[in-house]
């Protein structure tokens, strides 16, 4: 079985379908030396296919075409340039999937105005499945999911994990917020969410910026002050082994974790690609 994956980040594709056991040759289409270098370390036999933009597919053959679009120009808490910012690249997946040759295709992308949905949606001719995370986690993520897989009905209720089941016991003080931090979330005009009680608390979206400290990120509180998650926290909320992103810096860690997938969410949808072929 073969799968091309545009815009693959840290190959959360490639983690998700070996969950499932679906044995495939998985090739990558990514630019970000970061996210590449994770990749390559969790998964040496990723073929690297670069930059989406010279990738021609005509007269090639695959099973499944996935990929995530950046998303930054259609998100909320971006600057709203739909196609004309850095969500153009849309349109790399849709030249892929026209001029290659594809059973299945999956395209995820973020809540977005209607009239870019709409583009999205006519482009595919496909109606997108709308996916909130915390059915399969810990983590709220809001996502968009075109694809021609044949799907069941996505669960509704929320599952059984929380924030108390991904936070480490031990955490190192580099993570603990200083006064002048919490005085500016607490200040801000977004404000960020800080846990009470764990047991019963979904986490927000993470955020790609989070080494930044945003003032609309969240954070954590416990007896001993104000805290970031730490990047395998981060780990945990994607769903991803703990430790997958490791040979990166904290900063890094954040950011290629937040720009990734939700790992039960699209091996939910994998599941039912896998059912249909013989891998």
């Amino acid at each position: 079985m073969q799968v091309l994956s545009l815009f693959d980040g840290i190959s959360c594709g490639k983690q998700a379908l070996d969950s499932l056991g679906i044995e495939c040759e998985y090739m990558a289409s990514e630019i970000d030396k970061y996210a590449i270098s994770v990749s390559e370390h969790r998964h040496p036999s990723i073929i690297q296919m670069g930059d989406v933009q010279a990738i021609e597919p005509a007269g090639c053959s695959w099973d499944l075409l996935i990929g995530g679009s950046p998303c930054q120009s259609f998100s909320s808490s971006g600057y709203q340039q739909g196609f004309d910012g850095e969500s153009k690249l849309f349109w790399e997946y849709i030249r892929v999937l026209n001029q290659g040759s594809f059973k299945y295709f999956m395209l995820e992308n973020v809540s977005m105005k209607k009239e870019w949905l709409d583009i999205i949606t006519k482009e595919l001719g496909v109606e997108p499945a709308y996916i909130d995370s915390r059915v399969f986690g810990a983590q709220s993520r809001k996502r968009y999911y075109w694809t021609n897989i044949p799907l069941s009905p996505i669960p509704i209720d929320d599952s059984s994990e929380t924030v108390s089941d991904i936070l480490e016991i031990e955490v190192d003080n580099k993570y603990y917020l200083s006064d002048n931090t919490v005085n500016r979330v607490r200040n801000s005009r977004t404000g960020g969410t800080r846990f009470i009680d764990y047991s019963t608390k979904k986490a927000r979206t993470i955020l790609a910026s989070y080494s930044k400290l945003p003032s609309d990120a969240e954070y954590i509180e416990n007896e001993l002050g104000y805290r970031k998650y730490t990047p395998l926290e981060f780990e945990r909320l994607q769903g991803l082994p703990d430790n997958y992103t490791d040979i990166l810096s904290d900063t890094r860690r954040y950011q290629t974790i937040g720009n990734g997938w939700h790992i039960p969410t699209v091996k939910f949808l994998f599941s039912y690609f896998g059912l249909g072929l013989s891998c």
